[in-house]
């Protein structure tokens, strides 16, 4: 009779639980990780934002394996080379309480372990008071080997064969125009949330997309988007004090239309995300003024509290979680109605009624609210509501349930905008 250890290939004179070692660990995060070529490009361009930088260049080649992130931001010294690309290494957090304060886009240290798992990484670096770069030639395990080299103040990644020790992963990479294609989408998120960086990315030796870095809004989404009614584009911008809520962005008039939403781009405190709740509350501002199937043009920045936004629910940042979804629903959709209405004179049969029956414009003054058509994202763009805190990045919510859906529409209704005013 078979002993069931046997069976299962155990040996009886060992136990059963093993520590895996440090390469397979990272093997196995890295799945997580890494979903794609996008996701090392955005793990990489997220780490020279944080890092301050104020022009970033993407190449891509080989079908989205080979990629290359060169940056001018504050560079890693030799103790931080040493020590980056070992799992959960991370100038980000220091304890359990940043996790719920968290600013930057990075900051589990997962990334660069991560990455060097399954590629074959070169790192150089000079920070701006440095005399030479350092070049590290990364090892699977994290480990590093270094030498001076001539650089730049900056960092330059070089990421070769990326998934070249995991035939499984490589095998289930789609057709290398799709890959580019994600690529592309990550820089032209990226790029929106941060207009006053200067972008280049090259796809297989051609210019794929070339932003200004001006610190114009309207400006980058003309470069990325390659707009013809940049002109036609509308500013919005509404405050709530009680909740401490701020949104603002542009948005396109009624009669500048796309068949898809991709043209809809929202950001959570600076990270890009794809959340339901959002995109329903700019789609009904709309729902009255556009022939079904057709979409605007939305890019739109949502700011709140950063301990009612938990970042920290999937490997990847591609969910949040918070608070208060029917609030955010009405708040940004009082933002667009009064935008349409005063920069555009369109107006959608329940723009302006509030759930009470009031004017939009009073509504939002009864709960703190303040519409200001024209703003501007300040100087550097910085938060506005956390004055020298950086933001932007790739989500979507967890919060948006069915049922949460539906009790947010509702408050939009044209039947209870007649009940509350009657």
């Amino acid at each position: 009779m078979t002993d069931e250890s046997t069976a299962f290939g155990y040996d009886n004179a060992m136990g059963k639980i093993h520590v895996l070692p440090p390469e397979l660990i990272n093997q196995i995060a890295a799945g997580e990780v890494v979903e794609r070529p996008a996701s090392v490009i955005k793990e990489l361009v997220e780490n020279a934002i944080d890092a301050g930088a104020t022009r970033i260049e993407v190449q891509v080649s080989n079908g989205g394996r080979d990629l290359r992130v060169a940056d001018n931001g504050c560079g890693m010294d030799k103790d931080d080379l040493e020590v980056a690309f070992h799992n959960h290494a991370t100038s980000k957090v220091k304890m359990l309480d940043d996790l719920f304060r968290l600013q930057t886009l990075g900051f589990r240290g997962e990334a660069l372990a991560s990455i060097a798992a399954i590629s074959k990484v070169t790192c150089i670096s000079r920070p701006t008071q440095a005399a030479v770069a350092l070049k590290a030639v990364v090892q699977s395990s994290g480990d590093v080997t270094l030498q001076e080299a001539g650089s730049a103040p900056g960092t330059i990644f070089d990421i070769k064969d990326l998934f070249y020790n995991v035939p499984a992963r490589l095998k289930f990479l789609r057709r290398p125009q799709t890959e580019l294609s994600h690529i592309q989408e990550m820089i032209q998120m990226l790029a929106l949330s941060h207009p006053e960086i200067a972008f280049q990315l090259s796809l297989e030796g051609s210019s794929a997309l070339k932003t200004s870095g001006t610190g114009d809004l309207k400006k980058a989404i003309q470069d990325v988007f390659s707009l013809n009614e940049a002109d036609t584009l509308v500013p919005f911008g509404f405050t709530d004090e009680e909740f401490g809520y701020r949104v603002y962005g542009q948005t396109s008039t009624p009669n500048v239309t796309r068949g898809t939403k991709k043209w809809i781009m929202t950001y959570v405190n600076g990270r890009g995300v794809k959340c339901p709740i959002l995109t329903k509350a700019i789609e009904s501002a709309y729902q009255s003024l556009m022939t079904p199937g057709k979409f605007p043009i939305t890019v739109l920045f949502l700011e709140l509290p950063p301990d009612e936004v938990d970042v920290n629910v999937h490997p990847t940042k591609k969910e949040v979680k918070y608070q208060k979804a029917n609030t955010m629903f009405s708040f940004i959709r009082r933002a667009l109605d009064s935008a349409l209405v005063r920069e555009a004179g369109f107006q959608s049969p329940s723009a302006m009624m509030s759930p009470s029956g009031q004017d939009s414009d009073q509504a939002g003054q009864s709960s703190g609210g303040k519409p200001y058509a024209s703003y501007q994202r300040p100087e550097g763009a910085k938060s506005a509501l956390y004055p020298g805190k950086p933001f932007g990045r790739d989500v979507k919510s967890t919060s948006a349930t069915p049922e949460t859906h539906q009790a947010a529409m509702s408050l939009y209704e044209p039947a209870n905008a007649q009940k509350g005013s009657s």
